[in-house]
């Protein structure tokens, strides 16, 4: 595995993290006008059915009401997650809530660049010692530069997670395949804010965890990122 080893300032990783909560706030914005826009105009037939005494019609509209408002806290509460310090101190991290806890922003990010996505299910019982927020971010910092690659060919995206002995892996992979060459300029090429790779392996370094490419196989055609974090023993 061709493993990124690029060194980021602090400050310009701290400048990272803003410039990514920006474009995902960017595209929570373009997103929540849809139901918004739903919102508006279910009050308003709700309004008109409750007048009329139509009872079992207006729990219909209520539902459609609730369930709108839910997606949208989601959303919402995705991205300010992401703006809260970490309270879980030194506590070990379950590797499938953070993937909950992601879902919403792929899915958003996909369904906006019109990227087909899916996501396994997580192993439930495995544990890193990677803080939360680290491994938040380090996991759309490289889904960042996945997306891209699946939107320029019109790929898929996926995420998923293996739980291993000592160590997890997370992999986002996508249906287009990189050359070796822009594979490589993807682990080293700082770029536009330290974008992707560079800034998802200086994360995760402090923690003991690496950043790199897993090599295709006839399963795995395409490009996958594989994200290793080590695994926490006792919970």
């Amino acid at each position: 595995m061709n493993v990124s080893r690029s060194v980021v300032p602090p400050a310009q990783l701290d400048a990272s993290r803003f410039a990514l909560i920006s474009r995902l706030a960017d595209d929570l914005a373009h997103e929540i006008k849809n139901p918004l826009h739903a919102m508006v105009i279910n009050l308003e037939v709700l309004k008109r059915r409750v007048e009329k005494g139509a009872r079992e019609a207006s729990l219909e509209r209520a539902a459609v009401l609730e369930n709108e408002v839910q997606r949208l806290h989601v959303l919402v509460e995705s991205l300010l997650r992401l703006l809260r310090p970490s309270r879980d101190g030194d506590s070990p991290v379950n590797a499938s809530q953070i993937l909950d806890e992601l879902r919403p922003l792929f899915e958003l990010r996909a369904r906006i660049a019109r990227v087909e996505f899916s996501q396994e299910t997580g192993p439930t019982e495995a544990y890193t010692p990677v803080r939360p927020d680290t491994l938040r971010f380090a996991l759309l910092f490289a889904g960042d530069l996945m997306l891209d690659v699946a939107k320029s060919g019109n790929g898929r995206l996926w995420l998923a997670a293996e739980e291993l002995p000592q160590e997890i892996l997370f992999r986002i992979g996508c249906s287009v395949r990189l050359d070796r060459a822009a594979r490589e300029q993807a682990l080293h090429f700082a770029g536009d804010g330290f974008r992707g790779l560079p800034a998802a392996a200086a994360l995760l370094a402090s923690a003991g965890g690496t950043v790199g490419f897993e090599e295709s196989t006839a399963k795995t055609n395409g490009t996958t990122v594989l994200l290793r974090v080590p695994r926490s023993r006792f919970i």
